[in-house]
């Protein structure tokens, strides 16, 4: 019985985990979508609205929502970023995850898409690495933050944005 009630626990804890996890296939989908179809799709999937900035002229507006998020404060198991703009059609996506599970399976799934890694490097403390599919720039950051006396904690964000986007107005080509 013992034995049966600590699979029953893993098992709902391992679904906990990932059974609203983004897949990379939706995330990437995601930043073609209108902000109405955004937050209907996360609110499906139990993901909260935290915050909004609309956008400027010369700053694309940003939709903040977060998965598993505290009632105490603004800690959670996830965050995902929507900027958009009104006047063009940039639209971004960023996932921030802290589980290392998620994290490598999204690497998994980038590589079984044939995204091509295009550049590596440490930036301020953070390993950044740029992958380049057909039409989407995907850069990885990983950075620790230290949390409490002797704890750090490892957070992986991902970027997703188109690659003339990317190449035009991130990094100046």
């Amino acid at each position: 019985m013992k034995t049966i009630l600590i699979y029953a626990f893993v098992f709902f804890g391992l679904t906990q985990t990932f059974s609203q996890n983004l897949s990379l296939d939706e995330l990437i989908s995601l930043r073609k979508k209108e902000l109405s179809e955004i937050e209907e799709f996360l609110t499906n999937k139990n993901w909260s609205f935290l915050s909004a900035e609309e956008p400027e002229q010369d700053k694309l507006g940003l939709v903040t929502f977060a998965f598993d998020k505290s009632n105490y404060d603004d800690k959670a198991q996830s965050f995902l970023r929507y900027f958009y703009s009104d006047k063009s059609e940039s639209k971004r996506i960023q996932i921030q995850v802290n589980k290392k599970e998620i994290y490598n399976s999204y690497l998994t799934k980038l590589k079984s898409l044939e995204y091509k890694i295009i550049n590596s490097k440490i930036e301020n403390g953070k390993i950044i690495k740029i992958y380049e599919g057909a039409k989407i720039i995907i850069e990885i950051r990983i950075a620790t933050q230290k949390e409490g006396l002797d704890n750090t904690k490892t957070y992986y964000t991902l970027f997703f944005v188109e690659k003339d986007d990317y190449y035009r107005n991130l990094i100046g080509e």
